[in-house]
């Protein structure tokens, strides 16, 4: 018997999820422990911390084929499918990678590809850079997701 390529994909999407979950806990109590401690670090590293278990509890559930597993998957595909940077704002979540695509400030395509967890927010930065895309992982991720979430009805026997 064949295995289901419903489950097989949401399997996949849920390991990635729990792999990017606990690599991006592990990369950001590395980080703690090289800067100083003050108030901001607290809020951000408490911040991403949340974000971090968010992916872990999606990955756990979606496996275990539970709804609510498919909605906290879609919210963390979510938060991964913007790329900004720009001088105002900036935004890009990736765990446990991204590939994106998109447009700099002069409309010239470009490909960027992130293979390890990542983060970044800025308001008001001084980044000459101007970029905004989408992460196509995340993009499938949630395509397969929203397409999959039901079972096709089967089709009734004749006697």
């Amino acid at each position: 018997m064949k295995p289901d390529p419903r489950i097989v994909l949401f399997r996949l999407i849920a390991l990635l999820e729990l792999l990017g979950g606990v690599w991006g806990l592990y990369r950001l109590v590395a980080l703690v422990q090289r800067n100083p401690w003050s108030a901001a670090l607290v809020v951000v590293a408490s911040l991403f911390t949340l974000i971090f278990l968010l992916f872990i509890t999606a990955g756990v559930l979606l496996w275990r084929g539970r709804p609510l597993g498919l909605w906290l998957s879609l919210a963390v595909q979510a938060l991964q499918l913007p790329h900004i940077i720009s001088g105002p704002f900036g935004f890009f979540f990736a765990s446990p990678a991204s590939v994106a695509v998109g447009l700099s400030g002069d409309f010239a395509p470009q490909i960027s590809a992130l293979w390890h967890p990542g983060m970044g927010f800025a308001i008001d930065s001084e980044v000459e850079l101007t970029w905004i895309g989408v992460n196509l992982l995340a993009l499938a991720a949630i395509l397969i997701l929203v397409r999959l979430r039901r079972r096709p009805a089967a089709a009734p026997s004749r006697g």
